[in-house]
């Protein structure tokens, strides 16, 4: 398995905002030391998981600028079926929103009966996969 650094930059940041936590005074270093094996950690069990689907239900994705250029039509979006390592967002929905909770992820579009979906723009791509497109 590897990783390109925009990549693991791309997941450490996402990692800041959502999963990590920063100290107070003295513990900060400490903390951030702690912090950057934890992420290091959730990056290596998140490989893993997507290396052993080895590209199952793989589709093409829309590119980064058609979504700039409908932002000011839509406002921000939430991805309905994205990873931390292809999300255009912060926010998006996710295949194992337990590892990934800690990169953004709002857990599983399919929801665990508690999802309501009330206004926003969202994009689905879905894996093109029986088990998903019969849905």
């Amino acid at each position: 398995m590897s990783l390109n650094k925009a990549h693991y930059d791309k997941l450490t940041v996402l990692h800041r905002r959502f999963g990590g936590s920063d100290g107070d005074g003295g513990e900060q270093k400490k903390q951030q030391q702690e912090n950057a094996t934890k992420v290091d950690s959730l990056i290596f069990c998140l490989l893993c998981r997507y290396e052993a689907l080895k590209g199952v239900g793989s589709q093409c994705a829309v590119p980064g600028a058609a979504f700039d250029d409908l932002k000011p039509y839509l406002g921000n979006t939430v991805e309905c079926f994205a990873s931390p390592l292809n999300c255009r967002f912060e926010r998006y929905y996710s295949a194992f929103p337990g590892l990934e909770y800690a990169f953004g992820s709002l857990g599983s579009f399919f929801g665990n009966g508690t999802l309501e979906i009330q206004e926003g723009s969202f994009e689905v791509n879905p894996p093109f996969v029986p088990e998903v497109m019969a849905f």
